[in-house]
């Protein structure tokens, strides 16, 4: 449902059902859904709602990851392993450890950033740098401790390739009755990637400290993203598209445009602010 809603442009609200007018699914949080195909609804859909097409014309949602923070976080580096001013990324994960936070290896890791260094220009119009500053002003503020995590090579290459996201999962509750929630790996589209998939997906993240929420939660985004823009080409509909545009000194605006989406050939045919 997650993943749905940020495609549909951070509609929370939204649900799946089995028919385009048909009433709510209900599953549990661990459930599976086996249909075919789903329908995503949201409470006003008697029009078509915009789509966000890409990872460049998705708005973070800053308010919603707050009223989420209660269920999951991530808790924050502690004391004894404070930075030096002068400390950089991969001092930062030297801090953290330098066991690969997926395979728990220790062996062929590197520095992978949550949010890719190639999205600096969405890292910004997003005001992604709220989360974590800079530890000193040459040092871009997407290089910053709180959006890396150490991972074997191999798995950041297929992490770099968009095959899987971190997402939260919920836990047994167990004794206590109360929700748990873990960090595990989701892996998309997992009949092309079968060995990837036996291996890890499902599997829970070892432990983090100093990472931040939100720049798992647009890392995810960005993996959705990849996989809805495929979606959009492979269905030759009309469709209501959120885009980003640049205006009055690259202040960012969203305009939404009726397009007719086919492989290979996008035409607008009606655009309004």
């Amino acid at each position: 449902r997650i993943a749905c809603a940020i495609v549909a442009g951070n509609r929370w609200e939204g649900y799946s059902s089995e028919e385009r007018t048909g009433s709510r699914i209900t599953t549990s949080k661990d459930g599976f859904l086996l249909a075919k195909e789903y329908y995503f609804r949201v409470l006003d859909d008697a029009e078509q709602y915009p789509l966000a097409p890409s990872f460049a014309d998705w708005l973070f949602p800053h308010e919603y990851l707050t009223s989420i923070r209660p269920q999951f976080s991530v808790p924050d580096m502690p004391p004894s392993r404070a930075l030096p001013p002068e400390g950089g990324l991969i001092d930062a994960l030297l801090a953290q450890d330098i066991i690969c936070r997926l395979t728990d290896t220790v062996e062929g890791t590197k520095h992978a950033h949550l949010v890719l260094g190639s999205e600096v220009a969405r890292f910004q119009q997003n005001t992604m740098f709220r989360y974590d500053a800079s530890p000193r002003p040459e040092v871009e503020p997407i290089n910053v401790p709180r959006n890396a995590l150490s991972l074997r090579s191999d798995i950041h290459i297929v992490f770099d390739q968009r095959r899987f996201a971190t997402v939260s999962k919920p836990l047994s509750s167990g004794e206590t009755g109360r929700e748990n929630f873990t960090l595990a790996v989701h892996v998309f589209s997992p009949g092309s990637s079968t060995q990837f998939a036996k291996f890890y997906h499902h599997i829970a993240i070892q432990p983090l400290h100093g990472i931040s929420l939100e720049y798992i939660f647009a890392g995810f985004a960005w993996t959705v993203s990849a996989y809805s823009a495929q979606f959009q080409v492979r269905q030759p509909l009309l469709r209501r598209l959120s885009s980003r545009s640049a205006r009055h000194n690259c202040d960012p605006t969203f305009t939404t445009h009726l397009l007719s989406v086919t492989p290979g050939r996008t035409r607008a045919t009606t655009a309004w602010c």
